[in-house]
Formats: C-alpha cells, structure tokens, sequence
C-alpha cells in the first residue's frame, strides 16, 4: 500500500473557529477514530435555527469520516464525553469535504459560506 495523499481537501483556519465548552471534566477525549452519537442544533445569530437534531434521533459518526462536515471532526476531537460544545464557524465548514454543497443533514438548504453560525453538540456518547 501506497500513501498518495494525507491533506483533506477542505482545511479549517484556526483563527475562524471558535469552541466553548460549558463545563470542565477529567475523562478521556473523544479522539479520531472514534464512534460517537451526538445531538446537532445550528442556528443564524439572530435565532432562526438552521438544524436540530429531530426528538430522540442523534447523529453516528466516526470522527474523521469525509462523509461529514470537516468541522464536526475538528470541533469534537478531543472532546469529552459529557456536557455541551458550542461552536461559531462560518457556513462554509458546513458543506461537504467537497465543498460543493451543504452536508444531506441540512437537506437543500441554501448555507451562505461567509455567514457565522452558532453550532452546539450535546448528549454525547461514546459508541464501541
């Protein structure tokens, strides 16, 4: 087997991401290559919610799966199993790894890629 290639095609700019935590705990993280469900709520500044996860449905996902949003690995890598993360990042961390449109989460949502958006994950679990 032959390395081709080890940069993703999207890249998340530090400086435009931020993460907040509600609260402060000493278990293991949550690393890369990990299987975890979790519940996803996004919403514009001024309210209007983009996505929240439907009533007793969570999201599964394995961190570093292309299939996601290049964001939802990078805001829970390193994450805690417990609490909330909240997260403000524009749209474009949003779309697929190809960038061309929004993840099917958000159906056929049009996601201004310039926008800043308040994105928050809870009710996490940790799946083996």
């Amino acid at each position: 087997m032959t390395l081709q290639d080890i940069s993703p095609k999207l890249f998340i700019k530090a400086d435009e991401v931020k993460i907040y935590d509600d609260k402060l705990d000493y278990k293991l993280p949550i690393l890369c290559g990990d299987k975890i469900s979790f519940r996803l709520n996004v919403k514009k500044f001024e309210g209007t919610e983009l996505y929240n996860s439907p009533k007793g449905k969570s999201i599964i996902m394995q961190l570093g799966d292309i299939r996601y949003p290049l964001l939802f690995g990078y805001a829970l890598q390193g994450k805690i199993p417990s609490g909330k993360r909240m997260v403000i990042a524009p749209g474009k961390y949003l779309y697929g790894m190809k960038g061309l449109k929004p993840h099917s989460l958000f159906g056929e949502k049009l996601i201004p890629k310039h926008e800043f958006f308040m994105i928050e994950f809870s009710d996490f679990k940790l799946l083996q």
